[in-house]
């Protein structure tokens, strides 16, 4: 898409030995849009919002599922703290859990019905490396 097609990316290999490609949103404007105003979100890609525990979907045309990961840019492995599954247009979320490291939040979206089909439960350890 070409929002993102200046973002770094990741692939993110889960539970479930699934790889999903990531881009990091890493401007304020990226951040701010994330996915709303698209039409759509292939099933093996989804958006990495780094220092993010609360996310909204206003001005979303599809639902997401959300994971809230313990992740900071650099590190290879992130830890699933939270998930919210089919959160449709116009509404918030944000982790429930207590976070030591709040800048170390990352919100993971992605299309609606895959964290389950991936595996990402509180608990779940991603395994993340650039992509070239």
């Amino acid at each position: 898409m070409r929002r993102f097609a200046a973002c770094p990316s990741l692939a993110a290999r889960t539970p479930s030995g699934a790889v999903i490609e990531l881009w990091v949103a890493t401007d304020l404007t990226r951040r701010l849009l994330g996915l709303a105003g698209l039409g759509s979100l292939d099933a093996g890609r989804g958006l990495a919002i780094p220092r993010c525990n609360s996310v909204h979907t206003i001005g979303m045309r599809f639902a997401i599922d959300v994971a809230f990961v313990e992740w900071a840019p650099g590190q290879e492995h992130a830890t699933v703290l939270d998930v919210y599954e089919h959160l449709v247009p116009l509404r918030l979320a944000r982790t429930r859990g207590l976070v030591l490291h709040r800048h170390a939040v990352c919100a993971v979206e992605l299309r609606a019905g895959q964290s389950l089909r991936l595996g990402l439960v509180p608990g779940a350890e991603l395994r993340l490396e650039p992509l070239t």
